[in-house]
């Protein structure tokens, strides 16, 4: 289960933590309030694709982390996204 995501640096975001509860947890807000970046920080965490367009404009590189739990042992993922050099993420 996803317990926290952390961003930085993605796309306008400059630093984000979204902490999740148990159970059904929803992301509502108008229009341009950025629920589709939190998405798209949850891919990047999971291994998805990122370009150097992600990252915000005068940042070196876009950081997400996801904190998930299984089975009650805590686990994280992390990736790093670098304009126009090499894609690297970690996973520990």
């Amino acid at each position: 289960m996803l317990k926290e995501l952390r961003v930085r640096d993605l796309a306008l975001v400059a630093e984000c933590r979204v902490r999740f509860g148990p159970g059904l947890n929803l992301l509502t807000g108008e229009t341009g309030s950025g629920k589709s970046l939190i998405v798209d920080a949850l891919s990047l965490t999971l291994g998805g694709r990122g370009g150097a367009d992600q990252v915000r404009h005068g940042a070196d590189r876009a950081t997400v982390e996801g904190a998930f739990e299984s089975d009650g042992t805590p686990a994280s993922t992390a990736g790093r996204r670098r304009p126009k050099r090499s894609v690297s993420a970690a996973a520990t």
